[in-house]
């Protein structure tokens, strides 16, 4: 479980009786090395898949002392043994050998952490600095603008008018000096990225104290090119998607199928499903998940490294018995024997962003136009699917879902900012994680394995 202590988040996890003699404590703490609740989560699952494997280590060590010891004692009597910590030489060291490894992949984990968080560090000053550059050279029209603001809210109206006056001439003149020198102007999209990276740096600023808000949350609309409405997949939509074969070569009708049918249960994001490695094939408390987190790079392969999306977006998404008949375990099985990286091997790191699912998009996208399928409807259609959905299931009585399991299924920062939400609610529990999912539900012709082409 999750405790989370001034110093930040640590992994506390109680020990089974039976093992206690041979670790002689009773519980074992990690630090997770961050104050970010989300991130906490994603790490405290590689710390548990650890202490999973030390426990098991620890009970066939405890087996096969107990096969060697019957020739001359029973069963209860090798447990009197170790419950009075009187163990064999040998069974000592070989216990010792098991704690030592775990000590040193836990140390190994912690530095890995330690490294990114340094790395997040590194390019939050850069954003800084670069922040700092643009502010000093705008410095002076800053202060102009702000001149003109103040004067606007004053209530004379001939001080308004004098101040629209001023700002039209400046905006006229700023235009003048960028067609005279012939400078590219900043897309729609460019500028909403300018101001995500603000908003994210003052979203780290935040908790530390140092400022008071974020001054970029709260209807803030930084994207001003005109968008086309997405809206949910219907299900004649559906029918059309199942009943046409996929025509690309390049990509099979199998990782199609599963990619879009991971989509429609989850809700997650095209490049979320692209990137799914082996290990982000986990078993927790006997419930196979897909957990979303952050990619750290080869030294081959730098474009390897990867965030989720928000801080949000790290998080663990259990799957639902549809996903488990389409064999994805047993393919991440396969995959992680094989030493792969990826779990799907048709798809490669392509264009300017060197993203995954550069192909698989625009094929997806080609595809549903040659079937008459509108352009509101996108592959991002099947997570508001998933959102509208489960939504839709009350929140009270039988079978209702809460909207903070929502969230964390979804991966969004959720609505509900009490202090009970954000300081207690530490850690979602998986079951109540695998109730959402398992809340998903279509009509019978939307039949995976038909979608993959294996019927």
């Amino acid at each position: 479980m999750l405790i989370r202590l001034q110093s930040g988040f640590h992994f506390r996890r109680g020990i089974p009786v039976r093992f206690r003699p041979a670790l002689r404590k009773r519980e074992i703490w990690h630090s997770l090395e961050t104050l970010d609740r989300n991130l906490a989560r994603t790490r405290a699952c590689a710390m548990y898949g650890l202490t999973s494997q030390l426990f098991e280590c620890i009970s066939l060590a405890m087996s096969s002392s107990e096969e060697t010891s019957s020739l001359n004692k029973a069963v209860e009597t090798f447990q009197e043994t170790l419950a009075t910590s009187d163990l064999h030489p040998v069974q000592q060291d070989l216990f010792q050998s098991i704690v030592q490894t775990y000590d040193s992949e836990i140390q190994a984990l912690k530095a890995r952490y330690k490294t990114m968080n340094a790395e997040h560090l590194l390019a939050r000053m850069e954003d800084h600095q670069r922040v700092s550059s643009v502010l000093e050279k705008i410095g002076p029209e800053i202060n102009a603008l702000t001149d003109i603001i103040h004067k606007l809210g004053k209530d004379k109206r001939s001080s308004g008018e004098e101040a629209l006056t001023k700002l039209s001439e400046q905006v006229a003149a700023l235009t003048a000096e960028a067609n005279r020198k012939n400078l590219e102007r900043i897309s729609g999209k460019a500028s909403k990225n300018h101001f995500t990276r603000l908003s994210a740096l003052w979203r780290h600023y935040e908790p530390l104290g140092l400022i008071d808000r974020n001054p970029f949350v709260g209807g803030w609309k930084f994207d001003t090119t005109a968008k086309t409405q997405r809206i949910r997949w219907s299900n004649d939509d559906l029918m059309t998607l199942i009943e046409n074969p996929w025509p690309f070569q390049t990509i099979s009708q199998a990782t199609f199928g599963l990619i879009v049918g991971i989509a429609s249960y989850t809700g997650m994001r095209e490049e979320e499903i692209c990137r799914l490695r082996p290990q982000d094939i986990v078993q927790i408390q006997d419930v196979w998940c897909i957990a979303v987190q952050v990619h750290r790079a080869h030294k081959d392969a730098p474009w390897e490294a990867w965030d989720p999306k928000t801080e949000a977006g790290a998080r663990i998404v259990p799957l639902c018995q549809p996903l488990l008949d389409t064999g994805l375990v047993e393919m991440a099985k396969r995959a992680k024997n094989q030493r792969r990286r990826y779990l799907f091997k048709e798809l490669n790191f392509t264009g300017m962003d060197m993203k995954r699912s550069g192909i698989f998009q625009r094929n997806f996208s080609s595809f549903k136009s040659r079937l008459g399928i509108g352009r509101e409807k996108v592959f991002h259609s099947f997570r508001h699917n998933v959102s509208t959905k489960i939504r839709n299931i009350h929140e009270h009585g039988d079978g209702g879902l809460r909207e903070s399991w929502i969230d964390n299924f979804l991966g969004h920062e959720g609505l509900n900012k009490s202090v009970g939400n954000i300081v207690y609610f530490d850690d979602v529990d998986i079951t109540n994680l695998k109730r959402v999912a398992d809340s998903m539900s279509y009509p019978e012709f939307w039949d995976l394995k038909r979608l993959m082409g294996k019927q």
